[in-house]
C-alpha cells in the first residue's frame, strides 16, 4: 500500500506549514493504518514537524484502534478505510456511538471512492487520497482542529450556562475545591473580585433569542448580548443568559468596587438597552458576594434601580402607522449616536434618513407629541445629569460633552427642562 509522497518529504514542505491551534487547546490524535511504513511516516511527520499534538497513538487495525479510543479518547482519528481486523468505516461508526464530537479523517485510494459515500454518512470531516500529500494532510488536520476549537468554544458557553443555571435557578451549591476546578475549566477570572447579578426584565426577548429545552439560552452571540457586554465593559463580564423567556441574568465582577458603583452600572445598562433597542426594561441589581458560588437569585437579593433617562413612549394605536413608528425610532437612534455633535441639525437627520426635514418633523410630532429639537435638547440634558452627579467635570466641559458649544446656552436649556440651574442640580445630587 502506497504511503506519503516522496517528493513532499524531499522538499521539506512540512517544515513550512502552519497548524493553527486555539491558545490553550491541546489535541490528541490516533493514527490507524495497517501498512507499517505509512503509519510510521505519518506519526513521524505529525510528531516532529510543527503539528502541535500533545499525544499521538497508532494502531494497525480497527479493533486495536477502538480499544485505544475507549481508553484515551483522542479528539482526532486519522484512519485508513480498508484494513484487516475491522475497516475504517466500521471503526468510525463505533466511535460516533461513543462520542459525536470526535473528528475522523479517512485515508483512501482512488479505487475506494465509492466507499466514501458511506464514510460521509458517519460525519467524516475529511478524506485524503493516497499517496498522501503532506500539504493536503496538513490542510485536513487544520480543518479538523478548527472544528474542534469551534466545538470547544461552543461547549464552554454551554457549560457556563449550565453552571449559572444550576447556581442561580436551581439553587445548587458548590464546595470551594469543586469550584476551583470549575473555575479552571470554564475560564472564570482568578483575581479576587466581588460578584453581582444585574437582572433585566419586561422586554421582548423573542426577537433576540429562544430558549432551549434546558430553560435558559446564552446571549453571547446575539445583538442584545453585544449591547449588554458593551454596557458592562467596565467590569469583568462573565455571562449573560435568558431565563424563562422574560428575564435576563447578567453576571459580572467588580474590582475594588462598592454596591453603589454596581447600582449605577445597572442604571447605565438599562439606559443603553433603552437607547439601542427601544425597549423599556426593569432593572434590578443583586447583592455583591465575595465568592461567585454564593450568588443567588432570590427576591431578597435584588434592589430595583430606576433608569436615569427614558425615551418617549411611542403610542401603540391610533392613526400612527408602522412606517411612522419606524421613522421616529430611527430619529431617536440617530440622536442617541450623534447628540454630542454641537453642529447636529434636523437637516442632518433628514439627509441620513433620506426624507425632507419638514416630513420628518411632521411624523415625529405625530408619533411622540414633541418636536425633534425639543427631544434632542431633552436627551442632551438627561445625559448631562449623569455628568453633573459625578462631580468630576466643570460645567463648560459637561456642556461640550453633551453637544453645547456655549455654557450659558446649556445652562438656559437645562433650567428650562429641570427648573433649576446645572450648578444647583449638581449641589443637590452630587454623589461622593
Amino acid at each position: 500500500m502506497s504511503g506519503i509522497k516522496t517528493a513532499d518529504l524531499e522538499m521539506g514542505l512540512y517544515k513550512q506549514l502552519y497548524f493553527p491551534f486555539e491558545r490553550g487547546v491541546f489535541l490528541n490524535i490516533l493514527i490507524v493504518e495497517d501498512e507499517k511504513n505509512t503509519r510510521n511516516s505519518l506519526e513521524d511527520y505529525i510528531r516532529h514537524f510543527g503539528l502541535a499534538f500533545q499525544r499521538i497513538w497508532t494502531a494497525e487495525n480497527g479493533r486495536q484502534a477502538f480499544e485505544i479510543f475507549e481508553k484515551e479518547h483522542p479528539e482526532i482519528v486519522l484512519t485508513d478505510i480498508r484494513m484487516p481486523g475491522g475497516d475504517g468505516i466500521e471503526l468510525a461508526c463505533k466511535i460516533y456511538e461513543k462520542d459525536r464530537s470526535t473528528v475522523i479523517i479517512f485515508l483512501t485510494a482512488y479505487s475506494e471512492l465509492e466507499l466514501m459515500k458511506k464514510a460521509m454518512h458517519v460525519n467524516a470531516v475529511d478524506y485524503i487520497l493516497k499517496p498522501v500529500s503532506l500539504e493536503e494532510l496538513a490542510a485536513a488536520l487544520t480543518r479538523a482542529a478548527e472544528k474542534i476549537n469551534s466545538f470547544s468554544r461552543k461547549n464552554k458557553v454551554m457549560l457556563r450556562g449550565k453552571f449559572f443555571y444550576d447556581l442561580l435557578v436551581k439553587g445548587q451549591r458548590f464546595g470551594k475545591k469543586e469550584f476551583e476546578q470549575i473555575r479552571s475549566e470554564l475560564g472564570f477570572p482568578k483575581e479576587k473580585l466581588d460578584y453581582g447579578i444585574i437582572c433585566v426584565e419586561n422586554i421582548n426577548l423573542e426577537k433576540y433569542d429562544t430558549l432551549g429545552n434546558l430553560g435558559y439560552s446564552s446571549l453571547e452571540l446575539t445583538a442584545l448580548g453585544k449591547v449588554i457586554q458593551n454596557g458592562l465593559e467596565d467590569f469583568p463580564f462573565l455571562y449573560s443568559f435568558v431565563h424563562h423567556k422574560d428575564r435576563i441574568l447578567n453576571i459580572c465582577g467588580i474590582k475594588n468596587g462598592t454596591q453603589e458603583l454596581f447600582l449605577h452600572a445597572a442604571i447605565r445598562l438599562g439606559d443603553l438597552i433603552y437607547e439601542e433597542c427601544f425597549e423599556k426594561p426593569t432593572m434590578k441589581a443583586g447583592r455583591m458576594k465575595q465568592e461567585l458560588y454564593y450568588l443567588s437569585d432570590g427576591e431578597s437579593e435584588y434592589e430595583e434601580v430606576k433608569l436615569s433617562f427614558e425615551l418617549p413612549v411611542l403610542p401603540a394605536s391610533g392613526n400612527i402607522t408602522e412606517k411612522d413608528r419606524y421613522i421616529a425610532e430611527n430619529i431617536n437612534r440617530f440622536i442617541a449616536c450623534n447628540y454630542c455633535d454641537p453642529m447636529l441639525k434636523v437637516n442632518d437627520i433628514a439627509d441620513e434618513l433620506c426624507y425632507t426635514s419638514a416630513y420628518l418633523c411632521m411624523v415625529y410630532k405625530k408619533v411622540t407629541g414633541t418636536t425633534i429639537n425639543d427631544y434632542l435638547n431633552l436627551y442632551r440634558i438627561e445625559k448631562s445629569r449623569k455628568l453633573l452627579e459625578n462631580g468630576k467635570l466643570r460645567l463648560a466641559e459637561i456642556a461640550s460633552k453633551v453637544g453645547y458649544s456655549n455654557e450659558n446656552y446649556y445652562s438656559k436649556v437645562f433650567k428650562k427642562f429641570e427648573g433649576i440651574s446645572p450648578k444647583e442640580y449638581q449641589i443637590r445630587h452630587y454623589r461622593m
